[in-house]
């Protein structure tokens, strides 16, 4: 029996709550009602749980890569993201940087964040980007600034993004 006691704080804390609440991330559709236009232009992502629905607004992207790590299982680079349960394959040649913030972005696709549609990005948090520009160079070119990413055996442009 689970007597641990729920609320907000507990909630954000629960390994297997921030699964499920991450793993159920989506943008709203414009075609729901009338009634939620306000709601959708307000909380542009939702997550639903059961019979609810959490609407959520965040300051840039509700996926925020917070760890790179190597997974020796399948010799491939995982981004982290969802309070450490959720992995996403890290490729640099799906890094964008946005030319009015110079913020880090890696492309992302799940089951509600659907692959070919509206590219979709998870924002790369801010330590795991100064790590990152360890391996990334600026060029200064007569009408750009290129950015390249030297990673392992393979070297990437990283393209701007608005």
């Amino acid at each position: 029996m689970d007597t641990k006691p729920k609320n907000i704080a507990t909630s954000l804390k629960s390994a297997k709550f921030l699964r499920f609440f991450f793993s159920n991330i989506r943008p709203n559709e414009p075609e729901q009602s009338i009634d939620d236009r306000a709601i959708l232009l307000e909380y542009p992502f939702s997550s639903p749980c059961g019979k609810e629905m959490n609407y959520i607004k965040c300051a840039d992207r509700p996926i925020v890569f917070d760890e790179l790590s190597k997974d020796c299982k399948r010799e491939r680079w995982m981004l982290r993201y969802g309070g450490g349960d959720l992995w996403f394959p890290f490729q640099p040649a799906e890094l964008r940087i946005s030319a009015s913030t110079g913020r880090l972005y890696h492309q992302f696709s799940s089951k509600h964040f659907l692959k070919g549609r509206e590219p979709n990005f998870g924002l790369i948090r801010s330590q795991l980007a100064v790590e990152l520009s360890r391996s990334i160079t600026f060029e200064s070119q007569v009408d750009a600034i290129v950015a390249t990413i030297q990673w392992e055996d393979h070297e990437a442009v990283i393209p701007y993004t608005n």
